[in-house]
């Protein structure tokens, strides 16, 4: 739903069933992101990344998703 050096908010539908410490994948990285859930409603998380992700590659993903 969006995305920033430091973190995103993801649709998921089990979102309260998940613990506080995910890994997600997008798109585009081929690495997994290890994330801390920040924020949540039963379809929606907030996650902030362990690593803040470089400009770059956020700008490159956000024009062709947002």
């Amino acid at each position: 739903l969006n995305l920033s050096e430091g973190g995103c908010m993801v649709s998921c539908s089990d979102a309260d069933q998940l613990t506080n410490d995910v890994h997600i994948q997008i798109s585009g990285i081929a690495a997994k992101i290890a994330c801390a859930v920040v924020g949540r409603t039963s379809v929606r998380l907030n996650l902030q990344f362990t690593e803040m992700l470089p400009t770059s590659i956020v700008d490159r993903l956000s024009s062709r998703r947002f």
